[in-house]
């Protein structure tokens, strides 16, 4: 058994452990971080001066250390994960950072309140992630802009498994798998407009199918 295998816990245990062992530093560093930092920095203009962002999937909140400190200093940072563990962790590492152990997909946080939303590599482990899709436009301001990665069967699988559906990725961890298309029909089917991944792969994204950056409104 790898140590991402569930072992027979629960997807929320599986995760507590997680962060209690803290396997997650090597998420910190995952390379696919780069490009949302990235995107961030390049359509800085298009952003309010000083605002509000979330990171729903926030962990222990170092992505949303690294946008405070290389991109946005002047906004107002926020981020939910359903880990007691992580966040309790965060809130002593980040206390400048408003954290909250969250359902991400029924959050408690005020509706068009967001300038950004970033997410990296959580909507595919919701059980429903129509539904955290669903939340995340609630959350977005009219004129905001969302950052999330997920695996597609496109840009992660190397075209070794083609079946849509819920089992582990290459790290044994237990998540949705679907089609680039599969995914574009959430965030579609909530309004929101994605920007092509032929600019998406400018901001050095080898595998741009991974990656949903875009508006509630038209593309930039």
């Amino acid at each position: 058994m790898n140590k991402f295998d569930l072992g027979g816990v629960s997807g929320h245990q599986f995760y507590e452990q997680v962060f209690e062992q803290q396997l997650d530093r090597a998420w910190n560093e995952a390379p696919g971080k780069e490009i949302i930092l990235n995107a961030l920095g390049r359509h800085r203009i298009h952003f309010p001066p000083s605002g509000t962002l979330i990171d729903i999937g926030c962990g222990t909140g170092f992505l949303l250390r690294r946008i405070q400190k290389e991109v946005l200093p002047d906004y107002r940072f926020v981020g939910v994960d359903f880990s007691l563990t992580a966040i309790a962790e965060g809130k002593k590492l980040f206390p400048e950072i408003s954290l909250f152990a969250e359902n991400g997909a029924a959050t408690s946080l005020p509706g068009a309140s967001f300038d950004i939303v970033v997410s990296y590599g959580s909507y595919e482990h919701f059980p429903d992630p129509a539904l955290a899709i669903a939340e995340m436009r609630r959350l977005l301001k009219p004129a905001g802009h969302f950052f999330t990665m997920m695996p597609a069967l496109e840009g992660y699988w190397e075209n070794t498994r083609a079946d849509e559906g819920w089992y582990p990725d290459k790290t044994g961890q237990p998540q949705w798998n679907f089609s680039r298309v599969h995914w574009e029909s959430f965030f579609r089917n909530n309004g929101l407009s994605l920007w092509d991944s032929a600019l998406i792969s400018r901001y050095g994204a080898r595998n741009p199918e991974v990656f949903f950056f875009g508006t509630p409104l038209n593309d930039l």
